[in-house]
C-alpha cells in the first residue's frame, strides 16, 4: 500500500471490527488496515431476523468447515460453520446475545492475573459497546423481563435488545417453565443468568446486527480490503512487521492483530511458522519459534433437541412456514419497513441457565482439579442451558408440512473439561487446519451431559408441558444413563463457540501463549485478539465474548499507544533539557568573577559555604537528568523487545523474561525525577539570591524552559 500503516487488523468478526473501529476512532488516530477474507455481505436480505436461521447455509457466507470423526460420537463428523466476509461469524450465527456469568469473568482474572477481566470492568466495556432496545411488546408483563438500565449501554454501535413482537406461545410457555420449578430471571444479561429468561438478540427491528456495524461511519484513517484472506505473517527477526495476502505483503509500522478466530489464527501462526516445531517439520514449514500450546486446549459447548409436534391451537408456525405465498409477502414487507411475520417467528426466546447438584455430587465432578471445582460451584456459574422455539425444521430435510406446528427445546451442555485441537493437514497455507474438539471424550462431559438432559425433563415430561404435545419427533428412548448419553453421542451438534486455541495465561505456563495484554510471547509486534486466547469456557453464547474481547484489546493497545508516544516525548523532553542544564553548569565558570570572592573569602563563611553548596547542587541536577535519559533509554528498549516466556524458544534459546514493562509506571518514575530536579533548580535559585544576579537570571530563564517542556507533555 502507497499509505504508511500504523496497525493491521486481520479478521472482522466481532473481536477485530472493535479492534479496528476503537483503535481507528481513538485519540491518536492511528492509520488502521482491516484485512478480511471473505466479501462484503452488504445486502440488506441479508440481516432478515427471522432467517438468522437460514443464513449458515450460504455457502458464500460460511467456510463450511467439519469436524474430524469424533471417537466418543459413534464417529460422526460434526458440522463446524464459520462466518465469512464482514462481521465474520456474527453474520451467520442465530443472534443470542448473551455475556455470561460474572464469575466467569473473575475466573478469567484470576487465571491470567490481571484485573482488567473482572466482571465489574468487563460489564462497563460491554455497556459501551451496546445500544440496548428493552421496550416489551403491548400487554406483555415485566415479570418476564425487566432489566436494569444501569446494566445496558446506551449509545454504543451494537444494537441489541427484545423483538418488537412475540410468537403468541412464549408468555404461557415461560409460565410453564415456573409451574415446573424453573425460577424466571429478569435478565439474563445482569452477571447472573441463573433462571428462566427472554432471550436478548443481536437485532433490532427485525434487522440482524452484525461486527460490520461497529464499522460505521468508516473513519478516514481505517482502510479495510475484502478477499483478503491471510496466509502469514511477515517476520523481521522476531518482530511482527505485517501480513501476506494473496502475495502481496502488507507492512505495519507498530503492530499486527490477529482477530481470525479459534481455528484460522493457529493455521496463519503455523504457516509462519510459529507453533509446535514437530508438526511445522513435518510439512517442511521453517521453524521460526516452537510454541507446543499453539492449536491446543481447543474446547466447545455442545447442544441435542428435543421435539415435539403441538396441537393445533398452541402454535401459528404452520400457517406461516407451511406457505410459500405467505412467506415471500412477509419478505415484501420486511423490506419495507423491518415488520411483519419475518420479525415475529423465531425472533423471540425463552432462554434459561441452571445449576446441577447431581452433578455436583458425582465421581466425576469430585476428581476434578480443585481450582475448577471451587470455580464451578460459584453462585453464577450455570451447568447447562435451555433455549426454547428453535426452528429446528430448517435444518431438517423435508420436514412434513403437518409437523410444522411443534415445539423444539434444545439442551446445552455446559463447562465441557475436554480439549481438543486444530492440527496441520497441509504445508498449503490456504489449506484449513484438521479440528478435532474430542467431544464427549471426558468423563465429567459424558456426566454432564447425562444429568442436563434428565433434569431438562423437569419441563419436557412436565404435565403443563406435554398436554399440548401430540408427536414424539426427537428424544431419548428412556431416561436411563446409557439412553441419555447414547442419544448425545447420535444427536450432539457444536455451538460453534469454539474457543481457546491460543490460550492466554501468565509467565511460564506451558499452556500460555499470549499475556494479559494479548501480545504473544515470542514475538514482538504482534498481539492476538479473538475467542481463541479466552481461558474461560464463559458460559453464554460467546458471540458477545468476542466482542469484549476485541474491546479489551483495544483499550490496552490505545493505553499503550498513548504510553509509547508520551514516553519517546519524555525522551525528547529530557534530551531538549540537558543542554540547559550544561549551560547552567557553564554559567559558573563564565560567572567566575563573581563568584571568586565568594570563593576567595571576601564574602561571610556562611554565604561561601551556601554558594559552594549552590553549585554541587547544579551539578547533581545535571547528574540526575543525565540518569533519567538513560533510564528512558532503556525502558524503551524493554519495551520493544519481544516478550519470551518459558515456552518460546527463538533462534534455539530460551530467554528469561524481565520484569514487564509497564509504561504508566515509567512514565510516572520519570516525571517524579524531573519533578525533583526542577526542585532542585528552584532551590539552587533561591540559594543564590544573595547577590550572583546574572546567574539567577539565566538559571530562570532555564527553568521556565524546562517547565514549558514538562508541561507540554499530555
Amino acid at each position: 500500500m502507497d499509505t504508511p500503516i500504523d496497525f493491521i487488523v486481520v479478521g472482522s468478526g466481532p473481536a477485530g471490527s472493535t479492534v479496528a473501529s476503537q483503535l481507528a476512532n481513538s485519540p491518536k488516530h492511528p492509520k488502521v488496515l482491516l484485512l478480511e477474507a471473505g466479501g462484503l455481505n452488504a445486502e440488506h436480505d441479508l440481516r432478515v431476523d427471522g432467517q438468522r436461521w437460514l443464513t449458515f447455509q450460504n455457502k458464500e457466507m460460511n467456510w463450511g468447515y467439519k469436524t474430524t470423526p469424533q471417537k466418543h460420537c459413534n464417529n460422526r463428523e460434526i458440522d463446524y460453520s464459520r462466518g465469512r466476509g464482514m462481521g465474520g461469524s456474527s453474520a451467520i450465527n442465530f443472534g443470542v446475545y448473551s455475556v455470561g456469568a460474572r464469575d466467569d469473568y473473575d475466573e478469567w482474572a484470576r487465571i491470567v492475573g490481571d484485573d482488567a477481566f473482572k466482571w465489574e470492568k468487563i460489564q462497563s466495556r460491554y455497556k459501551a459497546l451496546e445500544t440496548f432496545h428493552g421496550d416489551l411488546p403491548d400487554g406483555v408483563d415485566a415479570k418476564y423481563a425487566a432489566p436494569r438500565a444501569e446494566d445496558h449501554g446506551s449509545s454504543g454501535g451494537l444494537h441489541v435488545g427484545f423483538a418488537s413482537t412475540w410468537e403468541k406461545d412464549l408468555p404461557p410457555l415461560l409460565d410453564v417453565f415456573e409451574q415446573a420449578g424453573f425460577p424466571l430471571n429478569p435478565d439474563h444479561n445482569s452477571g447472573n443468568p441463573i433462571g428462566m429468561s427472554v432471550l436478548i438478540n443481536s437485532a433490532y427491528k427485525g434487522v440482524r446486527s452484525t461486527a460490520a456495524d461497529l464499522l460505521k461511519p468508516q473513519p478516514e484513517n481505517l482502510t479495510i480490503i475484502t478477499d483478503a484472506p491471510v496466509q502469514r505473517l511477515v517476520l523481521d527477526g522476531s518482530k511482527a512487521v505485517g501480513v501476506e495476502s494473496n502475495g502481496k505483503k502488507y507492512l505495519a509500522s507498530k503492530e499486527v492483530v490477529l482477530c481470525a478466530g479459534s481455528l484460522e489464527a493457529p493455521r496463519i501462526l503455523m504457516h509462519s511458522g510459529i507453533g509446535p516445531a514437530k508438526q511445522l517439520e513435518k510439512f517442511d514449514i521453517p521453524v521460526k519459534l516452537d510454541v507446543p500450546a499453539i492449536g491446543q486446549g481447543l474446547r466447545d459447548h455442545t447442544f441435542v433437541p428435543l421435539v415435539n409436534t403441538r396441537v393445533e391451537n398452541n402454535t401459528q408456525r404452520r400457517e406461516f412456514y407451511g406457505d410459500e405465498k405467505a412467506m415471500a409477502e412477509a419478505l415484501e414487507q420486511w423490506r419495507k419497513d423491518g415488520s411483519g411475520p419475518w420479525s415475529r417467528f423465531a425472533c423471540e426466546l425463552g432462554i434459561g441457565w441452571f445449576k446441577l447438584d447431581k452433578l455436583t455430587s458425582s465421581e466425576e465432578f469430585q476428581k476434578l482439579p480443585a481450582d475448577e471445582r471451587k470455580y464451578l460451584l460459584q453462585d453464577t456459574v450455570p451447568h447447562y442451558e435451555i433455549l426454547t422455539h428453535f426452528p429446528i425444521h430448517w435444518f431438517i430435510p423435508d420436514f412434513a408440512n403437518e409437523a410444522l406446528n411443534y415445539s423444539c427445546l434444545l439442551v446445552f451442555m455446559f463447562n465441557a473439561q475436554a480439549r481438543g485441537e486444530v492440527t496441520l493437514q497441509s504445508a498449503d497455507p490456504n489449506v484449513p487446519l484438521l479440528f478435532d474438539p474430542k467431544f464427549l471424550s471426558h468423563p465429567f462431559d459424558r456426566r454432564a451431559a447425562i444429568e442436563a438432559l434428565r433434569d431438562a425433563f423437569r419441563i419436557a415430561k412436565y404435565d403443563g408441558y406435554t398436554k399440548d404435545n401430540v408427536t414424539e419427533l426427537a428424544g431419548p428412548k428412556s431416561d436411563s444413563d446409557e439412553d441419555l448419553l447414547e442419544y448425545w453421542r447420535q444427536n450432539i451438534s457444536s455451538s460453534w463457540h469454539m474457543t481457546g486455541t491460543i490460550k492466554m495465561g501468565q509467565k511460564g505456563e506451558a499452556d500460555a501463549a499470549v499475556d494479559s495484554s494479548f501480545r504473544f510471547m515470542g514475538i514482538e509486534g504482534l498481539r492476538v485478539a479473538d475467542m481463541s486466547v479466552v481461558p474461560v469456557l464463559v458460559n453464554c453464547h460467546v458471540q458477545a465474548v468476542a466482542y469484549v474481547t476485541g474491546a479489551t484489546c483495544a483499550e490496552k493497545l490505545i493505553k499503550d499507544l498513548n504510553n509509547c508516544q508520551n514516553l519517546a516525548r519524555l525522551n525528547r523532553t529530557v534530551h531538549r533539557v540537558s543542554p540547559i542544564l550544561e549551560r547552567l553548569i557553564h554559567l559558573n565558570a563564565d560567572n567566575g568573577k563573581a563568584l571568586a570572592p565568594a570563593l576567595n573569602g571576601s564574602v561571610g563563611a556562611t554565604q561561601k559555604r551556601d554558594l559552594g553548596n549552590t553549585i554541587q547542587k547544579i551539578q547533581s541536577v545535571q547528574v540526575l537528568l543525565g540518569q533519567s535519559m538513560d533510564k528512558i533509554s532503556d525502558k524503551m528498549m524493554t519495551c520493544q523487545e519481544p516478550n519470551l516466556g518459558t515456552n518460546g524458544v527463538l533462534g534455539g534459546k530460551k530467554r528469561d523474561e524481565d520484569d514487564k514493562c509497564t509504561l504508566d509506571e515509567v512514565l510516572e518514575e520519570l516525571l517524579d525525577e524531573l519533578t525533583d530536579s526542577l526542585e532542585c533548580l528552584l532551590s539552587v535559585t533561591f540559594s543564590l539570591l544573595g547577590g550572583v544576579l546574572e546567574l539567577v537570571f539565566n538559571m530562570l530563564s532555564g527553568i521556565v524552559h524546562l517547565t514549558g517542556e514538562l508541561l507540554d507533555l499530555d
